[in-house]
């Protein structure tokens, strides 16, 4: 099995928002992710969890609630997202993933947090500090699937210029 974990770059295409609704009707049929190919090429099943505008704290969380499912053979992709995205607590008690772009729809979910806050939220997310806790993340990881091929990856790589090893 192929594990398939990140944001939109990994997500597959199933229509549940309005880019990937118009891409497939563009193409006109539902295109193959990475991760689909991958498992094609390898004669296994692909385990696709990966949801789009998500942050790197939702990421691990996902690999988290499903690690008691992937066994020794099986692959891991992680496509790690922006490191200035993150989350916070929405009106309806859930995770509400903050991406600059979207910001003023994400405001209407959130209580009693203003766009100055967030703004500070997204300059405070500049600090190295984040790209260590980053790639503390990803050494642990790696040791909880030792015995597993695991790949890590990110369509940002600007952000991660200055982690060693990535």
């Amino acid at each position: 099995m192929v594990w398939i974990f990140g944001d939109s770059f990994s997500a597959p295409f199933d229509g549940s928002n309005k880019w990937s609704s118009d891409y497939i009707k563009w193409k006109g049929y539902k295109p193959k992710t990475f991760g689909d190919i991958i498992a094609e090429k390898l004669g296994v099943g692909a385990m696709n969890i990966a949801k789009n505008g998500t942050c790197n704290d939702s990421i691990h969380e996902s690999i988290c609630e499903n690690i008691n499912e992937v066994r020794e053979v099986d692959i891991i992709i992680i496509g790690w997202s922006n490191i200035r995205r993150f989350r916070l607590a929405n009106k309806s008690g859930k995770w509400e993933n903050v991406l600059w772009s979207g910001l003023y729809k994400t405001l209407e979910n959130l209580q009693d947090i203003s766009e100055e806050t967030v703004e500070q939220i997204f300059i405070n997310r500049t600090s190295p500090l984040y790209n260590d806790e980053f790639m503390k993340r990803i050494n642990f990881l790696n040791w909880a699937f030792r015995n597993n091929i695991i790949l890590h990856w990110t369509p940002f790589p600007e952000q991660f210029e200055m982690v060693q090893g990535f």
